[in-house]
């Protein structure tokens, strides 16, 4: 597909939005897990469908139980 961003694409649901500016933290369960994506549209909406794509260069993981940085980029 011409155009389509670069990465892999999660689809779930935004269970959290936190606001922060020109931008939002969205909380989003997907198959996979949990993940909070920085940098949404502040237009997010909890219960919204939304795609997030992932960047390995960008990905951060963290011990959901700990919290503890699991890793990050370089």
């Amino acid at each position: 597909m011409s155009g389509a961003p670069a990465g892999l694409v999660l689809r779930g649901r935004a269970t959290g939005v936190e606001l922060a500016g020109r931008s939002a933290v969205v909380t989003v369960a997907v198959p996979e897990g949990v993940l909070r994506w920085d940098g949404a549209s502040v237009r997010t909406r909890v219960g919204d469908e939304v795609h997030v794509v992932v960047d390995p260069g960008r990905l951060h993981l963290f011990d959901p139980a700990t919290g503890v940085a699991l890793w990050h980029p370089e």
